[in-house]
C-alpha cells in the first residue's frame, strides 16, 4: 500500500513564515521505521492549486491511503484536501489525526469526508492501522481510533495509553517534509520570532510531551500524562540537526519545559 500524508497549507505565498508540521512528520517516521512506503506533501511549498498538485500526486504515485493532520486553525483547508482526495479516487482510505480530531473525534467524522480518526499519540497507533488495513484485518482491534464501518456506522475503539518512553520515537522525518525549504525561506523579520541572526535557521522540537495540571483553559491532545525525553536523546537530535541541516536555533514547543529545576540545570549546562 502507498501512503500519502498532506501537510495543510499556512501560507498565503510560499516563503511566508509557518510553523512547521511536526507532528506528521512523526508520523512519517513512525510508518517509514515500520517500511511502509509512504510519501509527504507540504503544501506550504507550493503555488500551485491544491486540487491539481494532490490529483497529481494520487494518480502519479498510485496512493492507497491518504493522511493528515488538523488543529482548529486547519479545518477548512483539512476539508478540502480530503473531499479532494475522495474527488479524485473514491475508494481511498482517508484518515486524520491532531488536536482537532481527538477534541471532537465523532463531529469531524461527520463534517469531513475522513474514515478513521486517530486519537492522541498517532505514531504507534497509525503504524498498526496501516498494517490491519493492508491485511483487511478488523479495525475494531485497533486501540484509540473511531471509524466508519462498511455501514457508515461510526465504532469507538478503547482508548490508547500514551507513549511511556519518548526516546524510542524515531526523528520527525524532516526530509519528506522539505525541511531545507522552511529553513531557507526563514528571515530575521519573521513576526513570531526576534531571533539573534540575520539568517535563521530555526527548527522546532519536544523534549516533553503534555503536562502534569488540569488547567480549565488548557487541553491536552498527546494525553494527560507527563512524560520527558531524556537529554541524551534531545541533544542527539539537535547534533543531528546541525549537521544535516545547520539549523542555529532550536524552538521548544514542550507544553511545560521547565517542570524539573534539576534536570533543567542539567539541560541548561
Amino acid at each position: 500500500m502507498r501512503i500519502l500524508l498532506v501537510a495543510p497549507k499556512q501560507v498565503d505565498n510560499v516563503g511566508d513564515f509557518y510553523f512547521f508540521p511536526l507532528g506528521i512528520a512523526y508520523i512519517s517516521a513512525a510508518l517509514k521505521k515500520a517500511k511502509f512506503d509512504v510519501e509527504c506533501l507540504n503544501l506550504n511549498h507550493t503555488g500551485e492549486p491544491i486540487d491539481e498538485v494532490i490529483r497529481r500526486e494520487i494518480f502519479s504515485k498510485d496512493i492507497d491511503i491518504v493522511g493528515t493532520s488538523c488543529l482548529p486553525g486547519d479545518y477548512n483547508k483539512v476539508k478540502h484536501i480530503l473531499a479532494t482526495a475522495k474527488q479524485v479516487k473514491k475508494n481511498i482510505i482517508s484518515i486524520a489525526g491532531g488536536g482537532l480530531i481527538t477534541s471532537e473525534p465523532e463531529l469531524m467524522l461527520k463534517a469531513l469526508s475522513v474514515d478513521v480518526a486517530v486519537l492522541g499519540e498517532g505514531e504507534e497507533t497509525i503504524v498498526e492501522l496501516v498494517r490491519a488495513i493492508e491485511n483487511d484485518d478488523d479495525l475494531k482491534n485497533i486501540k484509540g481510533i473511531m471509524y466508519k464501518d462498511r455501514s457508515a456506522n461510526i465504532v469507538a475503539t478503547p482508548p490508547r495509553g500514551v507513549i511511556e518512553n519518548l526516546d524510542s520515537l524515531p526523528f520527525p522525518d524532516y526530509d519528506g517534509f522539505e525541511i531545507e525549504k522552511f529553513l531557507d525561506y526563514q528571515r530575521s523579520s519573521d513576526d513570531s520570532f526576534l531571533y539573534p541572526f540575520d539568517k535563521p535557521r530555526y527548527i522546532p522540537m519536544g523534549a516533553s510531551r503534555s503536562c502534569p495540571f488540569n488547567c480549565t483553559f488548557c487541553y491536552h491532545s498527546l494525553g494527560k500524562k507527563y512524560r520527558q525525553r531524556s537529554l541524551d536523546s534531545f541533544f542527539e537530535e539537535v547534533r543531528f540537526c546541525v549537521k544535516e541541516y545547520g539549523i542555529n536555533i532550536v524552538f521548544l514547543i514542550d507544553e511545560l519545559f521547565a517542570m524539573d529545576e534539576r534536570r533543567l540545570n542539567e539541560f541548561c549546562d
